[in-house]
């Protein structure tokens, strides 16, 4: 599988590096923030860090006996940790986070390989639901997997054809349409994202 080697759009440059494993030590917005990882058995560790350099967080991610994570935690902030639950398949089911009184969570539902919906509430209660649609002809170049972040669980198989929010009060937000372009081995190169009057444009390149 071919690995991510940069992102543009119109935020910049990101650079990813890897290390001999495959895995992303770091993920750098050129001139600009970056993030790095390091890895400990059953742990990895992401520090953030401003554009002068400055670290200004560091998350612990620990991970399950099946190499995912399970757990994030910020020693800076003790009371808000995250807890995720993975399927049999090894995808992303729920994301449970707190934030002082609040518990939010997000549960993912899957069909053919592709997560088609996410649910979010808080405190027990339904806030919004985003739901995707995918290109089923097309293998999905832009996963965790690509990213050297297979931690995070295994990510949809296809790419991604549409995104829609719908709200508690009845409402819904405009739907974003994915489009695609590839190189000859059928890696998406260039990504526009058409939604309302806006259009995003992104282009990647790989290892």
């Amino acid at each position: 599988m071919a690995k991510l080697k940069t992102w543009t759009d119109d935020y910049g440059v990101v650079n990813y590096t890897y290390d001999a494993s495959g895995r992303l030590t770091k993920y750098e917005h050129l001139g600009g923030t970056k993030r790095t990882y390091e890895y400990q058995p059953g742990l990895v560790v992401e520090k953030y860090y401003n554009a002068g350099g400055n670290l200004v967080s560091t998350k612990n991610l620990e991970l399950d006996a099946s190499g995912y994570v399970n757990h994030v935690s910020d020693p800076n902030f003790p009371g808000t940790p995250t807890v995720r639950v993975y399927n049999a398949d090894h995808q992303l089911v729920k994301d449970i986070s707190v934030t002082g009184i609040y518990t939010n969570s997000m549960d993912y539902f899957y069909s053919n390989g592709n997560c088609d919906s996410m649910r979010y509430s808080t405190n027990g209660v339904w806030n919004q639901t985003i739901k995707w649609t995918y290109y089923t002809d097309k293998a999905n170049s832009l996963s965790n997997q690509s990213g050297g972040q297979s931690y995070w669980g295994v990510s949809s198989k296809n790419l991604m054809k549409s995104e829609q929010y719908f709200y508690s009060d009845g409402t819904s937000g405009d739907k974003s349409n994915y489009t695609y372009e590839f190189d000859a081995i059928g890696n998406a190169t260039k990504q526009t994202v058409a939604y309302g009057a806006n259009i995003n444009i992104s282009y990647i390149s790989y290892y």
